[in-house]
């Protein structure tokens, strides 16, 4: 399947200062931002992407995303939640934004998106599929070594 993704500026390498660390998102459609310097494709086989369902809790890669997750946000989360929240299990998302400072908000769902990125290619998927804000499927992409993968559209 080939993904999309939309950037502000032209991406000549990948590296950690991102964002997202070294994920890019994508889509099935054309994000339009205010500013885009440059489209990407990228193809990505559907069977090396994860929804968070096949995360074990005890896993070894599962256990230190959860351990990474809680010490972001200082301890404020159980082994649960954190769990809940890579995997994207029920509302644990919800209702953890109604404890949170709206301040917080932003920061809380980048480390979780990063994360999930991450955790996915450290299990051997190239993709985590989860939803926007508007809830259209995405695509959280660790582009480590995968930069030559991208195809430039415009």
């Amino acid at each position: 399947m080939q993904v999309i993704h939309t950037s502000s500026s032209l991406i000549t390498e990948i590296n950690q200062d991102g964002f997202f660390d070294v994920c890019l998102f994508f889509s099935e459609r054309k994000y339009l931002p205010k500013k885009v310097a440059a489209t990407y494709t990228l193809e990505l086989d559907a069977d090396k992407v994860c929804d968070g369902s096949e995360f074990n809790p005890a896993g070894e890669a599962e256990i230190k995303a959860v351990a990474e997750l809680m010490r972001l946000r200082k301890g404020l989360l159980t082994q649960a939640d954190a769990f809940a929240l890579l995997s994207e299990h029920g509302r644990t998302y919800d209702r953890l934004c109604t404890q949170m400072h709206p301040d917080t908000h932003s920061d809380h769902s980048r480390d979780i998106q990063h994360l999930q990125g991450r955790l996915a290619r450290d299990l051997g998927y190239h993709a985590f599929l989860t939803c926007d804000a508007e809830g259209y499927p995405v695509y959280i992409v660790s582009m480590t070594g995968r930069l030559a993968e991208l195809t430039l559209q415009e």
